[in-house]
């Protein structure tokens, strides 16, 4: 389940033009996109950065945005970061709120959990750092990499994200209880494999208590030829 990290109302994660960005999408196709969303807006910049003829980055300059979840405004700068020739990474920047605000809001409004410094996403997918740089409130918004982080912390991320499967786990097993019983066909329909798992194992069951019966006779009447003897 893929979502973005902060919910803004410039995001250009959203769809755009029939298109979901993601992090790891080419950075032509990511450049281009951008340019051509400039292109359509008034308060908003686009510049692509190339060395050697490769993308290195693209900035996104708005002026004035509402960042709806965090309730505030300010400029806002933009930096997607390409390596390898693919999206990698994002850092934004605000010039109105300071990064002790900012890091408190993100923990109070978009309630993210915490290790270190760093502030997760529901599924432990994706990561921000917030700092300062060039006098601004920096944001870094990345996909988790375990190299990245400490054993310590290595160990809270692979736990968290064992709990979360197994929640997973667990809400899937229950909402495929309750579909089994409200409406059968549906549940054939929507889920063959699960379907065909279950005949599977009922099939199989069968077999092992076919062979555990057929056993326990061959055995009593072994036992029976003895007592005979």
């Amino acid at each position: 389940m893929r979502k973005a990290f902060l919910l803004l109302i410039f995001s250009v994660l959203a769809v755009y033009s029939g298109y979901s960005q993601k992090i790891g999408d080419d950075a032509r196709l990511v450049a281009s996109i951008c340019e051509d969303m400039a292109k359509r807006r008034t308060d908003c910049f686009c510049q692509v950065e190339r060395n050697n003829g490769k993308i290195e980055y693209v900035l996104l300059y708005y002026t004035n945005q509402a960042i709806l979840d965090l309730d505030f405004y300010s400029n806002v700068w933009r930096y997607l970061m390409m390596e390898k020739g693919v999206w990698s990474y994002t850092i934004t920047q605000y010039d109105r709120i300071s990064t002790e605000e900012l890091a408190e809001r993100y923990m109070s409004r978009l309630k993210k959990s915490k290790i270190g410094k760093y502030y997760f996403d529901e599924d432990y997918e994706y990561y921000t750092e917030i700092y300062l740089k060039d006098k601004k409130a920096t944001v870094k918004w990345s996909k988790v990499n375990l190299s990245n982080f400490s054993t310590e912390q290595k160990k809270l991320i692979l736990k968290k994200k064992e709990e979360i499967t197994q929640k997973k786990r667990i809400e899937k097993e229950e909402y495929l209880k309750s579909l089994k019983e409200r409406d059968f066909e549906t549940y054939k329909k929507l889920y063959p494999e699960e379907y065909e798992r279950e005949l599977f194992e009922i099939e199989v069951k069968k077999i092992d208590e076919d062979i555990e019966w057929k056993g326990n006779d061959i055995i009593g009447k072994k036992i029976q030829k003895l007592l005979k003897k």
